[in-house]
């Protein structure tokens, strides 16, 4: 499981503008861009609420932090060093493996300012009224120019007043605002790619409105025409910008204000997204947090959800509408997005906005020959892993699993006979009630007939356990929790065990297995599986399902003969990755 942290709108402003020099320079930046027909609103952050989001995004422990523009109110020099330590060390507390950014608009306040007086739009003395909050302000009106973002960085011809901000998050190593320079991260079941555009482009001085603009249209479809796209093709591919596409369609305001708020451009960003099947676009902006999808009706068209996140942190401590999302993305096919929302004490999950979407369909995923009818066994594996969600709601953020071992008997009379171990320790309290073991099978199977058994090794022998809770008791699909002897405290061992019997019959016959770590939060140390069967398998066939399905090179099952009708086969995988594990047998 990839967790993506997807903050914005920070506005973050220096402790050196006290309120009235803020208030000053507030002003004034206003007034500068009125003269533009600019109009500037959002006020800066709050000290208490930079320290609850950090409190928060540290226990979610995310595996990509991305911060969607605005990262400060004014885009001075001195805001964006403080925004960028906070990021920074956001990213290290939280062992974020990468933080990414874009910016926004008001990233360039100070330089469009002093591009603004440059060009005769203001008065001297306003700008040098301005100047004594910032000293920003009076180095860009000396100036006198555009600025364009450093060479490495910089699209073809593309006119930008982000400097302050380039040089900052490029001295951070926050990532390049290139569509063409995608950021790539291993999820083990495949790869996620990040795809990073500047919407604070176009026309206007100040480009509330924003816009992609045709250079980094051009610079797109260029690296989507070319070699390099091929790597991107079958990862989950995340597009990151600041400004909406399409306006919020919970927004109460007008027509004129909605269109200023727009982008020009953005409904054909959205076509050219998602005819390129990308998953997701996830912005800022508006303050207003949102999730739709986008379907423009093509034969072989997946969605594209939008993601629009709220401010984290702007805005005195009275006013409490900030929020933050958290996209975990379980596997290949379904992603959960949650919404925190600042409370009187911090950031607490919104259940109301929690939403399991799917990222493509499991029709690839089969046993049986591709374009024939899905099969009682093709079934029971597509569900194996499209519910992983509540596998890893269950057991994901709260248990690191040392081994997992599959021990299973598969007798003449068509009884699969199981014993599923999980050794491991307890991450935190919520761990406390027993892992939760997932089974699918076919054909269907009353839990009563299931010799249902709890044990527990942490003794060294096994010791029966009280019967273990089913939570789930569909036909063909059982969700199983070993409750332990005593209540488990965050930082406890335990070593449990599943025992379950499963009656295939010769129509439907236990001819493959499978185990998915796809819902799994924590990598595992150690898989193992163990298969007795009744007679000798011609072929022993271990697939793995992740992004793309194929053969693992280098797993060879050790064979032992048992008996003249008995033999049993065995592997095991040290550091598996989170995918799902085929086992296919072929009987003589």
């Amino acid at each position: 499981m990839l967790r993506i942290v997807h903050i914005s709108d920070l506005h973050i402003r220096h402790s050196s503008l006290d309120n009235e020099k803020t208030s000053t320079l507030q002003k004034g930046v206003k007034a500068v861009l009125k003269s533009g027909g600019i109009e500037v609103h959002a006020g800066g952050h709050d000290d208490q609420k930079l320290a609850w989001l950090k409190t928060a995004v540290v226990s979610l422990r995310p595996t990509v932090i991305v911060a969607t523009g605005d990262l400060t109110n004014f885009g001075d020099v001195e805001s964006f060093k403080m925004a960028t330590d906070f990021l920074a060390d956001l990213r290290d507390a939280s062992k974020a493996r990468h933080l990414w950014c874009v910016p926004g608009n008001h990233d360039c306040l100070v330089e469009r300012a002093g591009a603004i007086d440059s060009n005769g739009g203001l008065k001297k003395w306003l700008l040098k009224l301005i100047g004594k909050g910032n000293r920003e302000v009076e180095v860009m009106r000396e100036a006198a120019r555009l600025h364009l973002m450093g060479a490495t960085d910089q699209l073809p011809a593309t006119p930008l007043l982000l400097e302050n901000y380039a040089n900052a998050c490029r001295a951070k190593g926050f990532g390049t605002c290139h569509p063409a320079k995608p950021e790539q991260v291993d999820a083990g079941w495949g790869h996620v790619s990040f795809f990073a555009f500047n919407s604070v482009n176009g026309g206007g001085l100040m480009a509330n409105k924003g816009a992609i603009g045709e250079a980094q249209f051009s610079t797109f479809k260029a690296f989507c025409d070319g070699q390099d796209w091929a790597s991107h093709r079958d990862a989950i591919r995340i597009a990151l910008l600041h400004h909406h596409p399409i306006s919020a369609p919970q927004s109460l305001d007008g027509a004129a204000n909605r269109a200023y708020d727009w982008m020009d451009d953005g409904p054909r960003l959205l076509n050219v997204l998602n005819a390129k099947e990308f998953h997701f676009v996830l912005h800022g902006h508006q303050h207003e947090p949102f999730t739709c999808a986008v379907d423009y009706g093509r034969r072989s068209q997946k969605q594209t959800l939008i993601v629009a996140a709220g401010s984290a942190t702007q805005g005195p401590i009275s006013q409490r509408q900030n929020s933050f999302n958290v996209i975990d993305l379980l596997n290949p096919f379904e992603a959960r997005v949650q919404r925190y929302d600042l409370s009187i004490n911090g950031f607490d999950p919104n259940s109301d906005a929690e939403r399991v979407y799917p990222l493509q369909d499991l029709d690839g995923v089969r046993l049986s020959a591709p374009g024939g009818p899905l099969t009682d066994h093709d079934l029971a594996l597509q569900s194996l892993i499209r519910n992983s969600f509540r596998e890893f709601r269950s057991t994901g953020d709260h248990y690191r699993y040392t081994e997992l071992s599959f021990d299973v008997v598969i007798d003449k009379a068509h009884r699969y006979c199981g014993t599923y171990r999980r050794k491991g320790v307890v991450i935190d309290d919520e761990g406390s009630v027993g892992p939760l073991f997932v089974i699918t099978g076919s054909p269907a199977m009353k839990v009563e007939d299931m010799q249902l058994a709890g044990l527990d090794f942490a003794s060294g022998d096994p010791k029966r356990l009280s019967a273990p809770a089913v939570l789930v008791n569909e036909l063909k699909r059982k969700e199983i929790v070993v409750r332990p002897r005593q209540a488990l405290q965050a930082g406890d061992a335990f070593d449990l065990a599943l025992q379950f019997v499963w009656q295939a019959s010769e129509n439907e016959r236990n001819d493959f297995d499978a185990i998915s770590l796809m819902g799994l939060r924590e990598p595992v140390g150690l898989l193992r599986y163990r298969v007795e069967l009744p007679c000798q398998a011609s072929q022993l066939k271990i697939e793995s399902i992740g992004s793309v399905k194929g053969q693992l090179k280098g797993l060879r099952p050790v064979v032992e003969p048992l008996s003249d009708d008995r033999w049993r086969y065995t592997f095991e995988v040290k550091d598996p990755p989170p995918v799902a594990y085929v086992i296919s047998f072929e009987t003589i």
